[in-house]
């Protein structure tokens, strides 16, 4: 298991993306959000609407082998979707003070 994660099972970006261990000595970034889609019931093998809606949580992951690898992949994502110039500063001031707080707090990066 990566040293990052001796006392902690996981570690929060923001409220979309966490880190978390894969097992070994790599670490995974996480994104999950809720999300709503079409209910289905299987009938004969097949899948058929039911007209009703369901909430869940749509998880995307990216296995990687080092924090740093997963932290790029994070300002990547976060930043690719901002419409301003304004908007992609206040992200990079806000990923810029997690990873000065994760480096304090891990003295690992």
């Amino acid at each position: 298991m990566n040293k990052i994660f001796t006392n902690n099972s996981k570690i929060e970006l923001d409220n979309s993306y966490y880190l978390e261990p894969d097992g070994d000595s790599g670490v995974v970034l996480v994104f999950h959000e809720p999300r709503k889609r079409d209910k289905t019931e299987r009938i004969d093998g097949k899948k058929i609407k039911t007209g009703e809606v369901e909430d869940y949580i749509f998880e995307d992951r990216w296995y990687t082998t080092r924090v740093a690898q997963a932290l790029r992949i994070y300002v990547e994502k976060t930043l690719s979707d901002s419409s301003t110039f304004k908007e992609i500063i206040e992200k990079e001031d806000k990923i810029f003070s997690l990873i000065s707080d994760l480096d304090r707090t891990f003295k690992q990066f």
